[in-house]
């Protein structure tokens, strides 16, 4: 079995095992991670390490259509709009990393050009796009969208990071997911606030 710990910071230590066991091991961090004790946001840099882990687990706990996939040797997409300290971040939660056999490629995005390749596109810095702007240009695409505050999900997301408390947690809309022609795992939407618009 293969395990493997990423070297992050001593706050956040993610143990990653490719196989069934290892997506029970995963949905019971997550459960860790999210109970009262759990996901501790006490600094910007943690919120934002902590939001990249999530962001590569959203991966395991999603189901895209197999014709997404050029052959079975192309990676999963995480497409970041906008550049910052997340990408970092981002970088070290998925480094050496594989879901269902495909290794992880990460893709920073100045424009909305490159977004048809993308499995996952995280709205970091939205730049001279408006919400609604990007979501009409993504919602022809099985592209999981994430981004920060619930106005991500009423403006048509599907996944949005909140805080409550010093915690970070995280939103879903099922509708969109759906629309987008993906399935998110039974296991995942009980961790998450329920949206639907």
């Amino acid at each position: 079995m293969n395990t493997k710990t990423d070297h992050c910071p001593g706050y956040v230590r993610w143990s990653l095992i490719h196989d069934l066991t290892g997506l029970c091991l995963g949905l019971v961090l997550l459960l860790s991670l999210l109970s009262p004790t759990g996901l501790q946001a006490a600094s910007p840099i943690k919120e934002t390490y902590v939001k990249a882990v999530l962001l590569f687990n959203f991966t395991r706990y999603t189901q895209w259509p197999d014709a997404v996939f050029a052959d079975n040797n192309a990676p999963y997409r995480i497409c970041v709009l906008g550049r910052g300290p997340f990408v970092d971040a981002l970088y070290t939660a998925v480094e050496g990393e594989t879901v269902r056999g495909r290794e992880m490629a990460i893709l920073v995005l100045d424009s909305l050009d490159s977004v048809p390749n993308c499995q996952v596109l995280f709205v970091n810095e939205p730049g001279d796009y408006s919400l609604p702007d990007i979501f009409a240009y993504a919602q022809d695409y099985p592209m999981l969208t994430v981004g920060d505050g619930e106005n991500f999900i009423l403006e048509g997301g599907m996944v949005a990071y909140f805080k409550q408390g010093n915690k970070v947690r995280f939103a879903i809309n099922p509708q969109a997911v759906s629309k987008a022609h993906l399935k998110i795992s039974a296991n995942l939407l009980p961790l998450a606030r329920i949206i639907r618009r």
